[in-house]
């Protein structure tokens, strides 16, 4: 998108096995994306490759521009345990901080929903992942 940088990144996550369903998150708990949809749907559905990449759009609402990144960090949340692959957060982080380090960066707590990860693990990966950058845990409270 052309007139400067974009502004702040919005993570969001996706289980590879499954994609999106109308926009909307795998745990369902964020405000839809259709954008964050459209850049999930040009990757493969299924393939474990995907695992630890991100995809992204960049998103005009009103004044603001922002981009919207998935990152893949578990293949598939049915099943019991931990179903998070905590090396595909670090890794997925890794290059949202390569892509757009510098942005501000808001994401809800990836991997510790339907993905049943420890956000205490998982919240060391993002302080270590994302050091020196803007990041800030964003959680959706629908309806407040």
């Amino acid at each position: 998108m052309g007139g400067g940088p974009p502004e702040p990144v919005c993570g969001e996550r996706t289980p590879p096995a499954f994609g999106r369903r109308r926009g909307r998150h795998s745990t369902g708990n964020e405000v839809p994306t259709p954008s964050g949809l459209e850049a999930d749907q040009r990757t493969a559905k299924g393939d474990r490759t995907k695992l630890g990449t991100i995809s992204f759009a960049e998103v005009t609402r009103g004044a603001h521009r922002l981009v919207v990144v998935n990152a893949y960090t578990q293949f598939d949340y049915r099943g019991g345990g931990v179903r998070v692959d905590y090396d595909a957060v670090r890794s997925a982080l890794r290059e949202v901080k390569k892509r757009f380090g510098g942005l501000r960066i808001g994401f809800p707590r990836i991997g510790a929903g339907l993905a049943r990860g420890d956000w205490t693990i998982i919240a060391k990966i993002v302080a270590e992942e994302l050091a020196g950058e803007d990041h800030t845990l964003v959680e959706y409270v629908p309806n407040a």
